[in-house]
C-alpha cells in the first residue's frame, strides 16, 4: 500500500468512527454533508478519493476538524 492509499484508509476509518460516535447513518451524513449516499459509502470503504470540498463538507457535518480525521491517533 502506498503512502497516499494509507492516508485515504486512515481518513475513511476516522470518518466511519466519527459517524458512528455521533449515532448517525451514512444517509444522514450524506444529507448533512450535501453529498450523495454513494459518495459516503465509497469514501468509508476506501474506494474513492474525494475532493477537498467534499472532505471539508464531511468534516463540517461531523462537527470535527480536518486534522482530527487525518490522525492515526484518532480515538
Amino acid at each position: 500500500m502506498g503512502k497516499r492509499e494509507h492516508i485515504y484508509k486512515i481518513i475513511a476509518e476516522n470518518i466511519r468512527k466519527e459517524r458512528r460516535r455521533l449515532g448517525i447513518t451514512q444517509a444522514e451524513l450524506a444529507e448533512r454533508a450535501d453529498v450523495s449516499l454513494d459518495t459516503i459509502k465509497s469514501v468509508e470503504n476506501g474506494r474513492r478519493a474525494m475532493s477537498l470540498d467534499t472532505y471539508l463538507n464531511i468534516v463540517h457535518a461531523l462537527e470535527s476538524s480536518p486534522m482530527v480525521l487525518m490522525s492515526q491517533q484518532h480515538p
